[in-house]
């Protein structure tokens, strides 16, 4: 629900942004945008999970990227379908 309104398991550029702001990854919408497009997709299309683990991986530096993508994802994934 938090990041996820429309309970479609997956997410837009807004909602990526708003993820890794409250965990503390400051990005710009239009690196979000870039990065979206390099998997192939349009900016304003929706990504699933695995997508959200190809874009945030990097990001997470030396943190215990797994654990901090799991944690992450359980925010906006209510129906356990990972």
């Amino acid at each position: 629900d938090l990041f996820d309104p429309s309970h479609n398991n997956s997410i837009d550029v807004r909602e990526l942004k708003a993820i890794m702001k409250a965990f503390g990854i400051d990005v710009k919408k239009e690196e979000l945008k870039n990065a979206i497009k390099g998997l192939g997709k349009e900016p304003t299309d929706q990504i699933v999970f695995e997508e959200f683990v190809k874009i945030i991986t990097p990001r997470l530096g030396k943190r215990d990227s797994r654990k901090e993508i799991d944690k992450i994802f359980k925010l906006f994934d209510e129906d356990n379908t990972k």
